[in-house]
């Protein structure tokens, strides 16, 4: 009969082989070094170095689409009435 400790053991000894061999199939791996480059997003730098952003139309849709999609509401800045006596005259 096995102990309870002795499969405990028997884990960790597993887990430990299994870190090492992860650790060394990455260290072998090698990176490309011609990775592309996203090209999805767009901006132009002027000559003060400020950079500038510009949005398509299609964009400012997009996001009022994922607003609506998602249920997500402006809400207004409505001063509440509290127990602090400074907002009470609000």
């Amino acid at each position: 009969m096995v102990s309870g400790v002795a499969i405990v053991t028997q884990s960790y000894m597993a887990l430990i082989a299994s870190v090492i061999v992860l650790f060394s199939t990455l260290s072998s791996c090698s990176c490309p070094s011609n990775a592309p480059v996203n090209d999805v997003v767009r901006g132009s730098v002027s000559e003060n170095d400020n950079a500038v952003l510009t949005t398509a139309a299609e964009d400012g849709a997009w996001v009022q689409d994922q607003i609506q999609l998602n249920g997500l509401h402006v809400h207004n800045n409505i001063p509440r009435k509290g127990i602090n006596p400074r907002t009470r005259a609000h």
